[in-house]
């Protein structure tokens, strides 16, 4: 799936998408990853820490694909 498809109607949804990883932020117990692709950036919220032993911060632009659920974010 790429970013231009996502929206709202996929909340709550299984996705798998794809992209270049921009920025990782660690914000103690729970990281973000800006994941871009030519449509878009999107935020992942991993609140799994042992998720991101695989992926360090010096790999930013590697190409990555993630699993996970959709959720609306709280404002």
């Amino acid at each position: 799936m790429t970013l231009e498809n996502l929206d709202e109607s996929y909340i709550g949804k299984e996705l798998k998408v794809a992209g270049w990883v921009e920025n990782i932020r660690d914000h103690g117990g729970v990281s973000f990853i800006d994941l871009r692709d030519m449509y878009g950036v999107l935020q992942v919220v991993i609140r799994d820490t042992e998720l991101l032993k695989g992926i360090k911060k010096e790999e930013k632009h590697f190409r990555r694909r993630i699993n996970g659920a959709e959720r609306r974010r709280d404002i």
